[in-house]
C-alpha cells in the first residue's frame, strides 16, 4: 500500500562505517566476522546501530530514532524459523533490519511504490530506492517483495506471523483492512507494530474498529508501547503482542 505522499522521512540516514571483516591491518581474513546480530547486541543507541549496516545502507525510514530503536529491540527476538511482514516498505529499511539481525528468517514486504514524492526531486523512483538499499545491504533476493495494494493481498494471505509493521496506506478504511486481514495471522508471543497512531489521525479510529472487533473473536493482545489518552498529532508507533 502507498505512504501518505505529504509526510517526509525522519529518520533517513545513512551508514558510515562498516565494522565488517578484517585484521588489524585492515586485510581480509585473520579475525571471525562478527555478525549484525553481535554488534547490536553490544550498542546502546540507534545511531550505533544504523552505522554497523553495510555502508550506504538506509536503515531509518520514516521512524523517529526512539521507534526505530524499539523495532531493532524486538527484531532482536527474531528466530530462524520465524516470518516477518512489514506492510509499506517505503525503502525497505525495516525489512532489511529484520533480515540482517537473523538472516534465516523468512521476511516478506507489501507496497505500491507509488508515493515517491519525496524522491521525484532528484529523479529517482522509490522502486529504485529500494531495490538499491537492498543491494547495498547485500540482501538481492532475499526478501520476498508483493508489488499490490496489501488490501489485495490480505484476503489470500495464510502465513503465520512473528513480527508484523503495517505502515502502509493511512485511509481509515485502508489501514483497517491491513489489520482485518493480516494481524489475526500474529502467532501467540508474536509482535504487531502499527504507525502513525496520533490522536487525530485517520489509523487510530481503524485501530478502534479493529480492537473492538478483536475482543469478539478470542484472541487478545495487550499494548506494550502506546496511549490510548496521547494527544501527540505526529507519528506514533505502537506495538502490540498477542497473548491469546
Amino acid at each position: 500500500s502507498s505512504r501518505d505522499s505529504t509526510r517526509r522521512p525522519r529518520a533517513l540516514l545513512v551508514g558510515t562505517q562498516s565494522g565488517y571483516a578484517g585484521n588489524e591491518d585492515g586485510q581480509e581474513g585473520g579475525v571471525a566476522e562478527m555478525t549484525f546480530r553481535e554488534k547490536v547486541q553490544n550498542l546502546t543507541t540507534w545511531q550505533a546501530v544504523h552505522d554497523a549496516a553495510p555502508p550506504g545502507t538506509n536503515l531509518g525510514g520514516w521512524q523517529s530514532h526512539d521507534e526505530c530503536w524499539r523495532l531493532t529491540q524486538d527484531a532482536m527476538k527474531l528466530q530462524p524459523s520465524d516470518r516477518a511482514l512489514i506492510i509499506g516498505l517505503y525503502a525497505g529499511s525495516q525489512a532489511i533490519l529484520c533480515k540482517l539481525i537473523e538472516p534465516e528468517c523468512e521476511v516478506w514486504g507489501i507496497d505500491t511504490f507509488t508515493n515517491d514524492t519525496s524522491w521525484k526531486a532528484e529523479g529517482r523512483h522509490l522502486c529504485d530506492v529500494y531495490a538499491e538499499n537492498v543491494k547495498l545491504a547485500g540482501l538481492e533476493g532475499k526478501i520476498n517483495l508483493i508489488e499490490k495494494p496489501s488490501q489485495e493481498v490480505g484476503p489470500a494471505w495464510t502465513l503465520p506471523l512473528n513480527w508484523l509493521l503495517i505502515d502502509g496506506s493511512h485511509a481509515t478504511e485502508d489501514a483497517y483492512l491491513d489489520l482485518h486481514y493480516f494481524a489475526p495471522h500474529v502467532v501467540v508471543g508474536g509482535a504487531l507494530f502499527i504507525d502513525d497512531m496520533n490522536k487525530n489521525g485517520e489509523v487510530r479510529p481503524a485501530y478502534d474498529r479493529w480492537f473492538k472487533e478483536e475482543t469478539e473473536t478470542g484472541r487478545k493482545w495487550i499494548v506494550e508501547h502506546g496511549d490510548t489518552n496521547d494527544e501527540t498529532t505526529v507519528g506514533k508507533l505502537w506495538l502490540l503482542r498477542r497473548t491469546v
